[in-house]
C-alpha cells in the first residue's frame, strides 16, 4: 500500500551546496536525529559504524552540531551530550570540528558545557581567543576557568594586545567581576591600549566612571582604583605599563651598577606620579586627547613599525 503526498504539499529539499547533502543514508539519519537531539541514539550509531563507515564521512565529527542541538533542548541533555562526545573521541574524530562557523571548543565555551569542554581540549582540539571571548560573553565561570587552565590561554590574552576583541574589556563592559577575576588573575590578561580607547571613546555610557573603576574597587577594595598600584598594574593600558616597567628597570638596572638600591627621587613621586592616570603615556594615534607626554613611547619606546623593542624588559619586577 503506498501513500501519496497529500495536495498542494511541498516536498523538503536540502538547499543547494548543502554540506550534508551527498551524505550516504546511515549519515543523513545521523544528521536528522542530531538535529532533534536524539543523542542516545545517535551515540549508538556512531559505536557501531565500521571503520569505512567513518570515512565516508566528508567532514568533523558531528560533535559542534551536537552542541549547539544540546543546548536548543535544555540541561536535561548535557550527560547524553558527554556521553555522545566521549564516543566521538573514542572513534578518533576530529574534534575541532565546526557548524555553521562555530567551532566545538566556542560552542562549548559559549553554553557553559565544561565536560565537554574539557574533553575536546584533553582531546587536542585548538583553544583560540573566541572561545574565551564567549565564555566571557556569556558568563559561563567554570567554563572560562576551565579554558584558563589550558596552557596557551594566557599567550592567547597576550596577542588581543591589539585586536579588538578583547576578552576583559568584554568583561568591564558587562561588569562581570567574576570574569575579570578570572581573566587577570589566572589567565594574566591586562587593559589595552585600544581597550582604554573604547572606554573613555564612549562618552554616552561613561564606561570609565560606571563600570571600570567600580569593577576594579570591587576586586581590589583596600586601594583606590584611580590611582596605580602594583595589584592595580594590570588596570592600566599597555602604553602606562611599559613606561612604568621601563622606570623599575632603570632603577634597579642603575641601583645593580653602583652596588646598592637606586632610589627615584622624590620630586619625581610628588609632582608626577601622583597626577599619573590611565592613558597618561598612551600613543597620540590611540589616545587622541593630547595628554603631556603622549609621544613619549612613540619617539623611545617603540621601533619605526609601531611596535614594542623587543629588547626592552615587560612588566619587570612586576
Amino acid at each position: 500500500m503506498s501513500f501519496s503526498r497529500r495536495p498542494g504539499a511541498r516536498a523538503v529539499r536540502a538547499p543547494s551546496g548543502w554540506l550534508y547533502a551527498d551524505l550516504n543514508p546511515m549519515w543523513r539519519a545521523h544528521y536528522l536525529d542530531l538535529s532533534h537531539c536524539r543523542l542516545a541514539k545517535c551515540r549508538a550509531r556512531l559505536l557501531k559504524a565500521t571503520d569505512a563507515d567513518l570515512t565516508e564521512l566528508p567532514t568533523g565529527s558531528f560533535v559542534a552540531m551536537a552542541i549547539a542541538a544540546a543546548s536548543a533542548y535544555g540541561a536535561s541533555t548535557e550527560s547524553a551530550l558527554v556521553a555522545y562526545v566521549a564516543a566521538a573521541l573514542e572513534r578518533k574524530l576530529d574534534p575541532n570540528d565546526e557548524f555553521k562557523g562555530s567551532s566545538a571548543v566556542v560552542l562549548a565555551s559559549y553554553h557553559g558545557y565544561t565536560m565537554v569542554l574539557r574533553m575536546l581540549l584533553g582531546a587536542g582540539a585548538s583553544l583560540h581567543g573566541h572561545a574565551l571571548r564567549a565564555a566571557t560573553k556569556n558568563g559561563q565561570h567554570a567554563t572560562l576557568a576551565a579554558a584558563l587552565a589550558h596552557p596557551d590561554a594566557s599567550a592567547l590574552l597576550r596577542h588581543q594586545e591589539r585586536a579588538t576583541d578583547s576578552a576583559l574589556f568584554l568583561a568591564i563592559e558587562r561588569r562581570d567581576v567574576e570574569s575579570a577575576r578570572l581573566l587577570t588573575q589566572i589567565g594574566g590578561a591586562r587593559l589595552t591600549d585600544y581597550d582604554l580607547v573604547c572606554i573613555t571613546a564612549n562618552k554616552r555610557m561613561r564606561i570609565e566612571a560606571m563600570r571600570l573603576l567600580p569593577l576594579v574597587a570591587q576586586l581590589h577594595p583596600m586601594l583606590d582604583p584611580a590611582r596605580w598600584a602594583k595589584p592595580l598594574h594590570w588596570s592600566f593600558p599597555t602604553s602606562d605599563r611599559t613606561m612604568l616597567n621601563l622606570i623599575w628597570y632603570t632603577a634597579h638596572r642603575t641601583g645593580a651598577i653602583l652596588g646598592s638600591p637606586c632610589q627615584l627621587p622624590e620630586e619625581l613621586w610628588l609632582r608626577i606620579f601622583s597626577h599619573v592616570e590611565r592613558g597618561w603615556w598612551a600613543r597620540r594615534e590611540l589616545y587622541p586627547l593630547g595628554r603631556p607626554l603622549a609621544n613619549v613611547l612613540t619617539i623611545n619606546i617603540l621601533n619605526e613599525s609601531g611596535e614594542r623593542d623587543s629588547s626592552l624588559p615587560l612588566d619587570y619586577a612586576l
